[in-house]
């Protein structure tokens, strides 16, 4: 699979978590955060690294890892050695290009998408180019009264959970910038099912999917640095 070398590269992993170097956008300063010595000192890499055996620990089944925003396919490549299956969903162009790129195999099902409360289409807008995880799902209100310019912005596809009836639920992991307690809305029959272990990115502050979850009968288990894990009462 070849890809354009002027906007990507291959970026090493350091031995976290096995991973190999994976394919990703010449301009995200986010993900890999700044390293010293050789090591990741921030970043998803190092939360990865730090936290997820955190949440690991608690799931029960290695049958059905859901993830979204899939970004450049960090987390969905170390799903692959937990699950059977690893279903993973990312709107950008470039982003799911690079999850293309690095998620090969049958292990996988993933979809150029974003995940919410409905089957519609949505703005996607680059808050900061330099940081490919932080890009947002808005409204056509939000994009008028923001005056973003045409250049960041882009139309995506988004789709509920429950409209592809998966066949199990162990862990449902959200990185959706904002998003997820629509995108929690469109899960919420597979939850009821499953009952999954819920990770949802915060940025080490309340959830706003906090009150929702908490509707479908989840509490807080903890906190984590960039995380919140929420389990069944």
């Amino acid at each position: 699979m070849e890809y354009d070398t002027n906007k990507f590269e291959m970026r090493d992993c350091y031995g976290i978590c096995n991973l190999p170097p994976l394919l990703w956008q010449k301009v995200d300063q986010g993900a890999f955060g700044r390293v010293v010595a050789g090591r990741p000192v921030d970043g998803p890499i190092l939360d990865l690294a730090l936290d997820a055996p955190k949440w690991m620990e608690l799931v029960k089944g290695r049958d059905v890892v859901v993830q979204a925003g899939g970004n450049q396919g960090m987390y969905p490549r170390y799903y692959a050695d937990h699950f059977k299956k690893v279903y993973t969903f990312e709107p950008d162009e470039d982003n799911y290009f690079c999850l293309d790129f690095n998620c090969q195999g049958s292990v996988y099902y993933k979809r150029k998408v974003g995940l919410g409360e409905s089957n519609t289409t949505m703005n996607l807008v680059q808050v900061a180019p330099n940081n490919t995880g932080m890009h947002r799902t808005i409204s056509d209100e939000l994009v008028s009264m923001n005056n973003i310019p045409a250049e960041r912005l882009s139309k995506v596809e988004m789709i509920t959970l429950d409209s592809l009836d998966i066949e199990g639920c162990d862990l449902l992991h959200l990185d959706v910038e904002l998003y997820e307690t629509e995108a929690l809305v469109g899960a919420e029959e597979t939850i009821k099912k499953y009952s999954p272990v819920i990770v949802v990115e915060t940025g080490g502050r309340p959830s706003p999917a906090d009150g929702y979850l908490r509707l479908l009968g989840y509490k807080l288990h903890s906190q984590l640095r960039m995380d919140a894990i929420y389990v069944k009462e």
